[in-house]
């Protein structure tokens, strides 16, 4: 057992990459399963900000009296994208685009896993452009670290790996809303919704997931490998 764990160990320091096992197979089918459950958890977030109006307006806005709680923003968080995050740090990109995958070919042609339903025609749904953009967070993720969690690395590449996400959400969004001959204030609301300050809420959380995904692995590499 301690020669096992030894050599495990010295695999793990040598950057070695996840490799087929039947543990694999459990954590990738079980990070879909974990992946649906995101799906459906909801975070109510609040948050303070100040008004597009104060900022295109400032005078008129300023000079007004206003209750507090129009400097209160409320979203719901959806925290699919740093389960994305930890996906690829403990299966590395082969297995957590497999995992990614089964999600989807679940979602479009058996079970409603998704977060507004499911079948083929999820295809037409706005924000499906950012599921697809799981795929290019997670190549860029961990092509970007490989194995190296200073704090400067795991920061620039969940901003590149999310913003791959978000561009690929976006670009979609404004290609169907165009197909759809969808209002430019419309797609303007769309994206403020989808993206906007939801963007720095996945930077965050996907920056902190790396660390806490980084310590599971080495937890699970055992059975991984």
């Amino acid at each position: 057992m301690v020669k096992r764990l030894q050599k495990e160990i010295e695999l793990f320091k040598a950057k070695e990459r996840v490799k087929l096992t039947f543990g694999v197979l459990v954590c990738t089918v079980l990070s879909t399963c974990l992946l649906i459950v995101a799906a459906f958890t909801i975070i109510p977030i609040s948050h303070y900000y100040i008004p597009l109006k104060g900022f295109l307006h400032p005078v008129n806005f300023w000079s007004t009296s206003h209750d507090i709680t129009e400097f209160i923003a409320n979203i719901q968080y959806v925290p699919q994208v740093p389960m994305i995050a930890a996906m690829s740090v403990i299966l590395g990109k082969r297995f957590s685009c497999t995992a990614i995958f089964l999600y989807l070919i679940t979602g479009l042609f058996f079970i409603p896993v998704f977060s507004l339903g499911g079948g083929f025609r999820y295809v037409f749904q706005y924000g499906f452009g950012y599921i697809l953009g799981f795929f290019p967070m997670v190549l860029i993720l961990s092509k970007y670290l490989q194995y190296d969690y200073k704090p400067k690395k795991v920061f620039a590449a969940s901003i590149y790996s999310v913003l791959a996400l978000h561009i690929c959400g976006m670009v979609y969004l404004i290609m169907l809303c165009s197909i759809k001959h969808e209002a430019f204030s419309y797609v303007q609301d769309l994206l403020h919704m989808m993206t906007g300050v939801k963007f720095f809420y996945d930077l965050i959380f996907t920056f902190f997931s790396v660390y806490i995904a980084n310590a599971v692995r080495k937890i699970l590499w055992l059975s991984m490998d």
